[in-house]
């Protein structure tokens, strides 16, 4: 189903581009300058449409494997259940003393953890996070076939070192479409890092494993796919009570849960 979406799609992609593609005068420069960049524009919608197709075929792959495990054992009907979650030293918005925290496992390179920043995250910032309402705590869970996702979370967590995670975590949200290695390093020299320190940071294995041990702790807890959410009362860093969501969710499906614990 997917393989025939995608045909389509590049037929209906090449179609649009042999009209852009239509012979111009080579003196006409402001109409090739424009051709040239709905194709850049173009070009940029196939990469994301591509990416969250590659979610989708990740997704479906879990949900057989899942499929396959009920068939074989009854005892794995059981989902894992989450009495708690030690947060630890994750990083985390807002004051420490509130008594309701969503927790997020995210990858920097999905594109529905973008959608979630972009259109969700600045809401519960404003209403929740900064009014002292509720903490905010991110974990990483980058995904296989994401191939830069590990390196920007080891990015984050180094800027993080130096007081400014959550400055990198919005920086690489708005630049999925840039992720390598100069531009980590560009951006920490945009955000003023010791250049250094954060070279020696991106370098430890320590950052390695603990971007792993995140990861681990989603797995257990049955995340398979990103962004993934726990919400549920917080107290001296432990999650009970919680409630969980999964994907890119209206603002709403948020302030419904978290208002009723708020009570």
């Amino acid at each position: 189903m997917i393989n025939n979406t995608m045909k389509i799609l590049f037929t209906m992609t090449f179609s649009m581009m042999t009209i852009w593609c239509a012979p111009v005068h080579a003196t006409d420069t402001s109409l090739n300058e424009e051709v040239l960049q709905q194709l850049k524009e173009l070009s940029a919608d196939i990469r994301d449409l591509k990416s969250e197709v590659s979610v989708i075929k990740h997704e479906v792959t879990e949900i057989k494997s899942d499929i396959g495990k009920l068939t074989k054992s009854p005892q794995a009907r059981k989902a894992p259940v989450v009495s708690k979650i030690e947060t630890g030293d994750a990083p985390r918005l807002g004051d420490d003393n509130a008594k309701v925290a969503i927790l997020e496992f995210t990858d920097f390179e999905c594109p529905f953890c973008a959608r979630h920043h972009k259109q969700t995250f600045s809401k519960l910032d404003t209403n929740y996070v900064k009014t002292g309402k509720i903490q905010y705590i991110a974990m990483d869970f980058p995904l296989s076939f994401h191939r830069n996702a590990e390196a920007a979370s080891i990015t984050a967590r180094c800027a993080g070192k130096q007081g400014r995670y959550w400055q990198m975590h919005h920086a690489l949200f708005e630049n999925q479409r840039q992720f390598s290695p100069p531009f980590f390093k560009a951006q920490a020299a945009e955000l003023e890092l010791d250049a250094e320190k954060f070279n020696d940071c991106i370098n430890d294995p320590e950052q390695k494993a603990l971007v792993q041990k995140d990861f681990n702790m989603g797995k257990k807890f049955g995340v398979s796919g990103t962004p993934a959410f726990f919400i549920g009362r917080i107290k001296d860093g432990v999650m009970t009570d919680m409630q969980s969501l999964s994907g890119a969710q209206p603002y709403e499906h948020f302030t419904k849960i978290v208002d009723e614990l708020l009570k």
